[in-house]
């Protein structure tokens, strides 16, 4: 076996930067302030002075990114590396700029729920620790640098020269050729993934590689030597990798390219492990978090599967003329799987056939765009015309993108793997791969055990990475800010009451569904919408347009709705929306229940005489039984409706608080009553209300022996087997 010092020193690296993030040792990873200033300038007005490195702007919002930022007092300066700040208004200050910015310095916000986006880890890789609201400049100086102006003034305008040759593709070009993603359709982006080729989207390795080998070639036969060649391909793709963002990515792959036309130059061999290896040194040395940055795993974990599985499946596979189109994307396959999991607790299960298609190809996307662009600064006509085979490409991709999400088997939601899970993955992936290179001069008996044992193992090893803990009833208060989603999980069969915030946008995209994804679910069995606040609907109707436009490996099976007489316009969309998605509509009404293996649910709200104008007092109130434990789901009901149920409602072990703890909630006569061992309130640290009402969450106190607020604990999950219960917060996960 060959020798690979620079792999073994390699994952060295990786091992002390983990084994000092777990023994809490800032040996690598040192934060810019220290905790005492931290809590002496965190939520408080300062001024921040950096250089001027990106603008953003979105339908709601004006972003700018400072580099080499530092805070700025009359006495002192303290670096802070890089900062994003939300602007109270656009600027018209070109990159390279020395700004002077004041406004409200905030901590980046970990996440509150299980499955949720990593935004510390995400921003850390970046070099930002902070963020500014409110920003308004002070003061500017300094000119540009000239080539940091000129290249910002040249992505403008082949961004520009895209949206007019492009047509409808025209975001998907400018995501693949400039990193910019601003124009891309959510609803592709979506598609992309659950398809399993959502890497064309960014500027990635396999782009580099593509543009940089081949203009390297163009060089080379038109007279120009290894060494001239390598060197003017370098002076293109490294000034293209900074302008389309220096990405994970888009770094390993010019470090690679690098180390190879320095192998070619010398005449030396070049070993694509090893200058993967240096790649990764290279990169963690300046940026340790990216160890734990789901774009540095994946990208470094394709190449990976090629460099490693790959040469071995193609010698047990070498008399199979059949499988060879398949093995590079085995091989990949291999190594990703854990690391997609952990990433998005989902697989694309038809993407290994999509890309069969997508990557032979994809290069003639980039060919066809950059073509297109190049002449479109010249003739907009001969830019449609150059760029029309991209366009036909991306059609076909778009089309069969949308038939395979389609398809129910498409994605495989396998959940979030726990960490002793992937461990046991790669052992055993290891040892497949250890044995099959060993056997490959073993008789052809022998080949074929080992194949087998490979598919075995194969379906083992998923079997592992899949596995969830579904014993008893797990009943999870996600932190959706403020609104209420509560997902109740019974022998692996889902239910969503709720799904909804006036404080988070898009919840139902970054909040429940990752939860629900992380627990390994696919389908929601029913989905109960106590009444139709936004609070406690929009992430709903989120997932039910999701369902509909088959962006969403989650299906909702059934929706549970108050039995109004009359309908509000957001009930009336709620319908609609069911509707265009196949899924079948219930109305519960007092007095009717619902028997779902162990777990019984019964309906002790809306009755009859509800007022539809009253949204709130017409809240479905669902008290569940599970052996000896009761809970008790309260909507947001007031004292009046308390009351009225007062003779249906028994003594219960969870309560979930009414109205966000409201002050005209959880009535002194109602908690005597049902007198919960915990309560939980969902709601958000700031908001308007003021919840929870000081006299409300005295109440509860009075008559519960435990009080639980999201906005404390993040997301709040009840483990019960009908006798005994659990209680963790999301740091006790």
């Amino acid at each position: 076996m060959r020798r690979r010092p620079m792999c073994i020193l390699c994952l060295l690296l990786m091992f002390g930067i983990w084994t000092a993030d777990c023994l809490g040792l800032p040996l690598f990873r040192e934060r810019p302030l220290s905790e005492s200033q931290e809590r002496q300038w965190l939520e408080e007005t300062v001024t921040v002075r950096g250089i001027l490195q990106e603008k953003v702007e979105k339908e709601t919002s004006f972003s700018i990114y400072l580099k080499n930022a530092v805070l700025t007092f009359p006495s002192k300066t303290i670096p802070i590396k890089n900062t994003k700040i939300y602007m109270e208004e656009k600027i018209p200050f070109p990159r390279g700029t020395i700004l002077s910015v004041r406004g409200i310095l905030h901590g980046i916000d970990a996440p509150r729920n299980p499955g949720e986006f990593d935004n510390p880890v995400y921003y850390e890789t970046q070099g930002i620790y902070y963020t500014m609201s409110g920003g308004h400049v002070l003061a500017y100086s300094g000119n540009p640098v000239w080539y940091e102006k000129k290249m910002e003034d040249f992505k403008e305008r082949l961004s520009v020269c895209f949206g007019r040759i492009g047509g409808k593709y025209a975001g998907i070009f400018q995501a693949m050729l400039l990193g910019d993603k601003s124009g891309l359709d959510p609803q592709i982006k979506s598609q992309y993934q659950m398809a399993g080729i959502i890497h064309i989207l960014a500027i990635s390795g396999l782009h580099l590689s593509i543009l940089g080998s081949g203009f390297f070639q163009i060089l080379k036969r038109v007279g120009a030597g290894n060494g001239l060649a390598g060197i003017l391909a370098l002076a293109v793709m490294i000034p293209y990798g900074v302008m389309t963002g220096s990405s994970v990515a888009t770094m390993r792959s010019v470090i690679m390219f690098l180390i190879g036309i320095g192998a070619k130059i010398s005449g030396r061999s070049y070993d694509l492990l090893s200058s993967l290896s240096v790649a990764a040194i290279l990169i963690l040395l300046e940026c340790p978090a990216c160890l734990y940055y789901s774009g540095f795993q994946l990208s470094f974990g394709a190449v990976l599967g090629l460099g490693w599985i790959l040469p071995i499946l193609q010698e047990a596979w070498k008399d199979s003329p059949l499988a060879a189109p398949f093995l590079g994307a085995v091989s990949v396959h291999l190594v990703m799987i854990p690391l997609l999991l952990h990433s998005f607790s989902e697989v694309s299960v038809l993407g290994i056939f999509l890309n069969l298609l997508v990557i032979p190809t994809v290069g003639g996307v980039l060919i066809s765009g950059l073509a297109g662009v190049a002449a479109g600064l010249l003739s907009l006509s001969a830019g449609k015309l150059l760029i029309l085979p991209g366009k036909v490409l991306l059609a076909v991709y778009n089309g069969l993108g949308d038939l395979c999400c389609r398809f129910p088997f498409c994605t495989w939601v396998g959940g979030k793997p726990e960490f002793w899970q992937i461990v046991i993955y790669y052992l055993l992936l290891i040892f497949v791969m250890e044995f099959l290179r060993r056997s490959q001069n073993s008789r052809k008996t022998w080949k074929k055990i080992w194949k087998g044992m490979l598919a075995a193992l194969y379906v083992l090893s998923l079997a592992v990475l899949g596995w969830k803990d579904c014993s008893g009833l797990r009943i999870t208060f996600l932190d959706v800010g403020q609104g209420d989603g509560i997902v109740l999980e019974d022998q692996g069969e889902c239910y969503l009451i709720d799904g909804g915030s006036t404080s988070q946008s898009m919840v139902g995209t970054y909040r429940i569904l990752p939860f629900i994804k992380s627990r390994g679910i696919s389908k929601i069995q029913a989905v109960f919408v106590t009444h139709t606040d936004e609070d406690h609907c929009n992430g709903v109707m989120e997932i039910l347009k999701a369902q509909t436009a088959h962006t969403t490996s989650v299906r909702v099976k059934r929706l549970v709705l108050p039995a109004w007489q009359e309908k509000p316009e957001t009930y009336v969309k709620l319908e609609g929306l069911a509707e265009k998605a196949g899924i079948p509509i219930f109305y519960v009404r007092r007095g009717e229940s619902l028997k779902i293996k162990d777990l019984r649910m019964s309906v002790k709200n809306p009755g009859p005489e509800s007022d539809p104008e009253d949204t709130n007092g017409g809240s479905i109130v669902l008290q569940m039984e599970y052996g000896e434990f009761r809970g008790l789901f309260t909507g947001d009901i007031g004292e009046e409706q308390e009351r009225e149920i007062l003779g249906g409602v028994q003594k219960c072990t969870l309560l979930k608080v009414a109205h966000h703890g409201s002050k005209n909630s959880s009535c002194e006569e109602f908690l005597k009553k049902v007198h919960p061992w915990l309560s939980v309130i969902s709601v958000a640290e700031e908001n308007l209300y003021g919840h929870p009402h000081p006299a409300a969450v005295s109440r509860l106190k009075k008559w519960s022996k435990e009080v639980r607020m999201t906005k404390e604990d993040g997301a709040i999950q009840v483990w019960t087997d009908g006798r005994k219960m659990k209680v963790k917060s999301f740091t006790g996960f």
